[in-house]
């Protein structure tokens, strides 16, 4: 995964949302639990990507408690 956000740009930490456009709910092969911190949201086809929809997902995102363990 860290391969693949290189190639599109991503330099540095993974990200801390990641969203994933398409039709089926697919990671093409990266397994999800690679990204320890990171949000997956699925957005569904990228020509139906609204921006209250983009707005909804980072309203949701910003709403999210993340539990570390003890």
């Amino acid at each position: 995964m860290t391969e693949a956000l290189k190639a599109v740009g991503c330099i540095g930490l993974e990200p801390d949302l990641l969203l994933v456009y398409g039709p089926v709910r697919c990671h093409l092969g990266f397994p999800p639990w690679r990204l320890r911190y990171t949000e997956i949201i699925h957005m569904g086809p990228l020509k139906f990507m609204r921006y209250g929809s983009l707005r909804k997902a980072i309203y949701k995102f910003t709403m999210v408690r993340q539990n570390y363990g003890k």
